[in-house]
């Protein structure tokens, strides 16, 4: 009996030592995780906060000679004088480039985009250097990645084969003739470069300026060189709808020629129409502000004249009022930028899943993020790493100025007998809270976007510029 209650007391001894090690083995893997993700968080903050950040990584004499081979075999491609950092900024020396690697004109880098939050986990977890070298070389990771997608790059214009004329072939030039069979029409390459459209973030404006751009190039064409241009919106529920879920719809085609987009949609159409390699800018805007000045906007048509907080009461209902406003009215009103920045467009996502995922993209998908509260120095980074968005280029008289479009009606038309509502430009403190309450996903996002925009300047070296106020 003694060697069987020994045997038992052993064997529960044993028991209890797996357990412990167990525990400590689970709690050095959260440990191990919080560390690697506080440390990634930190190299975010501490570059966003330090625009000479770069100094830390790259000795003078580096910067010196891969700055100055890099920028000259740039200038060399660009042949356009507003590849440099804009006048109206201030510049510090020019960005030291890790890679002297050219980007040729209209060439995605895309497919070499390093997911720097998996890599630097990975990396991070099996690292057994101290935690100071880790955040910095993470710091460098960003840098480098950032320093890599804003390298400046034209559209490249030579042609990559012919097609047939269609009726649609009009819009795509300014003046040279439809040519015929006999004599086809070239197109350069297409999918180069696309536009992603957040609904009252100044893209209608943003948009102008592409269009303007294309305009300007399309002057030193051949007659029978097309740069075709094609826009999808959401805003056209019928005609999105069928270019979406019809293969063989002439968008389809139209797209597949095109160099340039604009797409009012979500990413998830970007990546299932093919567009998913292709350099892209985006344009973010504080949540609440952009949610105000897209009530102002279609106060009647999309509202119906109603007050904002009982649209969002009749949502928080699901009532069969909140069907009546009906497209893509209510969708804007909650969390829009960060479904419109989601990989795909399943349901069953959870809000830190969604999150997480519109994050990375924002983050690693885009070669220049700009914000509407930086308006001068958004576009000023578009022009810098898109020269042929410029201003003005050489060879052209033509200016291509970033307007003030698509503004609030002068009357809405919700007053009594159809006179004009007059809403203030702010939401009222009540109104304000609502619409914080149904987009804090975005919130989180655009504080993101606040960051990333810091990155941006300082990978450019720019020092910082006056902020200006949203349209």
């Amino acid at each position: 009996m003694s060697t069987e209650g020994g045997d038992g007391k052993g064997q529960r001894n044993v028991g209890l030592l797996v357990v412990v090690l167990v525990l400590v083995g689970v709690s050095w893997r959260i440990r191990n995780r919080t560390v690697v993700d506080d440390g990634l968080r930190n190299a975010q903050h501490r570059i966003a906060q330090n625009v000479s950040a770069k100094n830390n990584f790259v000795t003078e004499e580096r910067h010196d000679t891969v700055a100055n081979t890099a920028t000259a075999e740039l200038n060399s491609t660009s042949n356009d004088s507003n590849a440099t950092i804009p006048t109206h900024l201030t510049a510090s020396s020019t960005v030291p480039i890790e890679n002297s690697e050219v980007i040729s004109p209209g060439n995605n880098i895309r497919t070499r985009e390093v997911n720097l939050p998996t890599k630097v986990q990975s990396e991070a977890a099996t690292a057994t250097e101290e935690p100071g070298n880790s955040i910095e070389r993470m710091e460098s990771d960003i840098i480098r990645d950032l320093q890599r997608r804003m390298q400046p790059r034209n559209l490249q214009l030579e042609p990559q084969g012919t097609l047939t004329p269609t009726k649609n072939d009009a819009l795509y030039t300014t003046s040279a003739p439809i040519t015929t069979e006999k004599d086809p029409l070239v197109y350069v390459p297409s999918r180069q470069f696309f536009h992603l459209h957040h609904m009252k973030t100044g893209g209608t404006s943003l948009g102008t300026v592409i269009n303007c751009a294309l305009r300007r190039l399309r002057q030193n064409l051949s007659p029978n060189q097309r740069l075709s241009y094609y826009s999808l919106s959401e805003c056209n529920p019928m005609g999105y709808t069928r270019c979406m879920n019809t293969v063989n719809n002439s968008c389809r085609h139209d797209m597949a020629k095109s160099a340039v987009m604009t797409f009012c949609a979500p990413l998830s159409a970007v990546n299932s129409l093919d567009w998913s390699e292709a350099d892209a800018i985006t344009m973010l805007r504080d949540p609440v502000d952009r949610v105000w000045s897209m009530y102002r906007f279609q106060t009647k048509s999309c509202y119906k004249c109603r007050n904002l907080t009982e649209i969002y009461a009749d949502i928080d209902k699901d009532s069969a009022l909140s069907k009546a406003y009906g497209g893509v009215c209510l969708p804007q009103l909650v969390n829009h930028l960060t479904t419109n920045l989601l990989s795909n467009a399943s349901s069953n996502m959870s809000d830190t899943d969604r999150l997480e995922n519109a994050l990375s993209n924002m983050r690693n998908r885009f070669s220049v993020v700009g914000l509407l509260e930086q308006h001068n120095t958004s576009v000023a980074m578009f022009e810098h790493v898109f020269p042929w968005l410029a201003e003005t280029i050489p060879g052209s008289t033509d200016k291509c100025v970033f307007p003030h479009a698509n503004g609030s009606p002068k009357n809405n038309r919700c007053g009594p007998n159809n006179t004009h509502w007059d809403l203030p430009s702010h939401p009222d403190a009540v109104t304000r809270q609502v619409i914080i309450e149904h987009n804090r996903l975005d919130i989180q996002l655009y504080e993101a976007a606040k960051q990333q925009f810091e990155l941006q300047k300082s990978t450019l070296g720019w020092a910082e510029s006056e902020s200006q106020q949203g349209r």
